[in-house]
């Protein structure tokens, strides 16, 4: 068991890619509490993991609010009796070009996807120093390095996750926190469903995944469970001497080989 007797945190830890890592952690030996904006699904997920022998809480709260963050890390920190690993997992995107995009949305991606790895970050911090260090997995994108049409906020959103990963990594080696990033490209999750129903409301999500896939070398896009292995691998001693990577988990994607 890669993470026995570790207490991790995860947010967006009730459905996709966050909800693939706390399965993945509790089998190799994690406690982990699941901060998530949907409290009902939170608190189901939790329940179905304890139910299996998982020690798995929930707590709900918005990842850009503040108040919420400190209450999630106290109270979860509290139940873990320490934090050794935080994954920050949360995170939206809304379409629309630059011209067709409102503040609000703007600043609603923004504060998801950016503004929330800077405050779970903040308020994590702490207890992993007093616990003697720990480890921090960032879910940025490959949107991070190329452009994805009609993702202004989310690319700037993801962007601005690696370069933040860099510079705590940075500040916070010494205290022997290591921070990384996991940059995957397209992921079956609710998030990218909800984002192709929403752009071909005519057609079915997985014949338009299919047609995705098809610009990628591995022809398919990945499961939650393949990032999860990534960030696994991140979170654990066998990336000991790794901090302020971003890893990129794309099927190829990035190769640019899409004819």
């Amino acid at each position: 068991m890669l993470l026995r007797n570790k207490r991790a945190l995860v947010t967006g830890g009730a459905s996709g890619i966050g909800q693939a890592t706390v399965e993945l952690f509790v089998r190799e030996g994690a406690c982990v509490g699941v901060c998530d904006l949907n409290a009902d699904a939170g608190n189901a997920f939790a329940d179905r993991m304890r139910s299996q022998g998982g020690c798995v809480s929930a707590v709900a709260g918005d990842v850009s609010n503040e108040q919420d963050v400190r209450r999630m890390v106290e109270q979860s920190i509290e139940f873990l009796g320490g934090l050794d690993i935080l994954v920050n997992s949360a995170g939206t995107a809304i379409l629309g070009n630059v011209t067709e995009l409102s503040l609000e949305d703007w600043n609603r991606v923004i504060a998801v996807n950016l503004t929330g790895v800077f405050l779970m970050s903040k308020y994590a911090i702490p207890a992993m120093i007093a616990g003697g260090g720990g480890s921090i997995v960032n879910i940025a994108s490959v949107a991070a390095f190329m452009v994805k049409a009609n993702h202004p906020a989310y690319c700037a959103s993801k962007g601005g996750v690696v370069a933040l990963t860099h510079a705590i990594a940075a500040d916070y080696a010494s205290a022997h926190i290591r921070v990384n990033a996991v940059c995957p490209a397209g992921v079956e999750t609710p998030l990218a469903i909800a984002e192709v129903e929403q752009h071909y409301p005519d057609r079915d999500w997985r014949e338009v995944a299919r047609e995705f896939a098809q610009a990628y070398p591995m022809k398919r896009i990945a499961q939650p469970c393949e990032i999860a292995s990534t960030v696994l691998f991140l979170a654990s001693e066998q990336s000991s001497y790794m901090t302020g990577a971003a890893l990129v988990v794309d099927g190829g994607y990035m190769l640019g080989t899409h004819g």
